[in-house]
């Protein structure tokens, strides 16, 4: 369950990677909630002040909660540049989708070219 605010830009960025992410795994049901019409939903679920929020349930009962982009990007990383595989990996290790099999195309091309030019880093120690 998505819970955002139109007018965030952050929602925006998630909400496009979510439609994207529903296409291929039909197996989860992707849910969209607007938090200023849902009042009892963000008091109950404790949502907070932070969106986007989404909360994976299995079984009716909520198993994850990721907030914000916390966790899916390094630290300096502009959450607009968020990768789906990203967000399909997090969905996938919170168990609400199966069949996860990392990036592909041109993510898994761009991912490969981070890990080379890591490599070829040196980072010096004091």
């Amino acid at each position: 369950v998505h819970f955002c605010h139109d007018a965030f830009e952050r929602c925006q960025v998630m909400d496009a990677h979510l439609k994207q992410l529903a296409l291929t795994y039909l197996e989860c049901k992707f849910i969209r909630i607007l938090a200023e019409k849902a009042p009892f939903f963000v008091d109950k679920l404790a949502i907070g002040q932070t969106l986007p929020v989404l909360l994976v349930f299995q079984q009716g009962k909520l198993v994850n909660r990721l907030v914000g982009f916390t966790g899916l990007l390094p630290e300096s990383a502009d959450a607009d540049k968020l990768e789906t595989w990203r967000l399909a990996k997090w969905l996938a290790q919170a168990g609400a989708i199966r069949n996860y099999k990392g990036p592909q195309g041109e993510e898994r091309d761009a991912m490969l070219e981070l890990k080379a030019a890591a490599r070829k880093t040196t980072v010096y120690r004091g």
